[in-house]
């Protein structure tokens, strides 16, 4: 039968449990990790949003394209305002012959603005995939600080300038 009064005093001097103070200690160590990785962990996500909502109007671009050469008529994307823009099929008049979607970027990419070169909000493409004389050359998609640039050129290649 085993001495249990030699095993009961080597219990009570075993104290391994952690004091309040070594524990605020570490809660300091890791408020100050945590202040410092917040803004990184910030611009991380405003980055990874303005790239999703530039390659979501990329390629919205192209199927503006393809529905022009689908349908054999003008098709055009409209940036309606700041975070709005709709893709509708045009009569020969240049009136709305059927909208085939609108996007509203404020629903997926909260903070996300779009601009049309000189102001012009309007991509239009004829029957054969040409952009149309007086359409917008490139789109600006801004989130926070974080500015993304969509280039279309005449034959309706789109290409995203460097982010800034």
């Amino acid at each position: 039968m085993p001495n249990t009064l030699h095993a009961r005093p080597s219990l009570l001097r075993d104290r391994s449990g952690r004091t309040l103070m070594e524990m605020m200690v570490v809660v300091i160590i890791i408020g100050l990790i945590l202040a410092m990785a917040g803004p990184k962990m910030f611009n991380y996500v405003s980055a990874m949003s303005a790239g999703s909502a530039t390659s979501q109007l990329s390629a919205d671009i192209a199927y503006t394209r393809m529905m022009a050469v689908r349908e054999g008529r003008t098709v055009v994307l409209t940036l309606t305002d700041a975070t709005t823009y709709t893709i509708t099929v045009e009569n020969l008049d240049g009136s709305v012959f059927r909208t085939l979607r609108t996007v509203r970027l404020a629903n997926n990419f909260p903070g996300t603005t779009l601009t049309g070169d000189g102001n012009v909000g309007r991509l239009a493409f004829d029957s054969r995939g040409i952009l149309k004389a007086n359409s917008a050359t490139g789109v600006t998609v801004t989130r926070g600080e974080r500015t993304q640039r969509l280039a279309i050129t005449l034959i309706g290649r789109v290409t995203r300038d460097a982010a800034q």
